[in-house]
């Protein structure tokens, strides 16, 4: 109950919860948690951002990058906040514990704590890795989302010493799994003058004042293209355009 509160307050799509609950579910099957361990984990993976529930708009909607420094510290409290509200019921304290530390990042840079490497625990590693590729697609981290492709590159690469590499490999099978059985998003991003018939649209495209131009699962075909390019030109704006990713 208060994981579906927790998704409709942060305007998760009740689609969207489905999938990624699937992505959760099997990053722990090929995880090395075990049992118990793997229920808690799943447990924190559901009740992870219940801290958020007390923040207002102004927290909760930009992305992570566009608050203030003093913003930033009071979202950081979230963790700690959401370890407290369920402290109290027995059978998630070790849930609690996970979602106190899946902020926190193996070079220390994370929040709330800023714990390093073995201080953190192993399903708070698997948790984060998970939990950022998401933020990371959604648009929460940024302020543009990131397609897949982008997401998994940043955490590759970019932020590579923030996460368990066992765990950041077992997220990118679980991607790979998933896309096979046509359960998970992988696209990429790409300007309008890259497109070309037969893209699929991945993602609605909106303009800046979110105003819907093109639906999901739309394929383009030249006059799409045409048109989309000149209200593009028209607005004076760089739509933001997710497409099947390209092999």
């Amino acid at each position: 109950m208060f994981s579906a509160l927790t998704a409709r307050r942060l305007g998760q799509l009740a689609e969207d919860n489905v999938r990624l609950n699937k992505l959760m579910v099997t990053v722990a099957k090929l995880s090395p948690l075990k049992g118990g361990d793997l229920k808690q984990l799943y447990y924190a993976w559901q009740l992870r951002n219940i801290g958020k529930l007390s923040f207002d708009d102004q927290l909760i909607k930009p992305a992570y990058l566009q608050l203030s420094p003093a913003r930033q510290r009071l979202y950081r409290r979230h963790p700690l906040l959401a370890q407290a509200q369920i402290m109290l019921v027995k059978p998630l304290y070790d849930a609690g514990k996970i979602i106190a530390q899946h902020k926190e990042y193996l070079d220390g840079s994370g929040y709330p704590s800023g714990l390093k490497a073995d201080e953190i625990s192993l399903g708070a590693q698997y948790l984060c890795v998970v939990n950022d590729y998401v933020e990371l697609v959604n648009g929460h981290y940024s302020e543009r989302a990131y397609s897949t492709a982008e997401a998994i590159r940043y955490m590759q690469d970019t932020a590579e010493e923030r996460y368990n590499p066992e765990a950041l490999k077992t997220l990118v099978k679980a991607l790979q799994e998933l896309n096979k059985q046509g359960a998970a998003l992988k696209d990429e991003y790409i300007g309008s003058v890259e497109l070309k018939p037969g893209m699929k649209l991945t993602r609605d495209l909106l303009s800046e004042q979110h105003v819907l131009l093109l639906s999901a699962g739309m394929v383009m075909d030249d006059v799409a293209i045409e048109r989309l390019r000149e209200m593009e030109f028209n607005l004076g704006e760089h739509f933001r355009i997710y497409i099947q990713q390209r092999k």
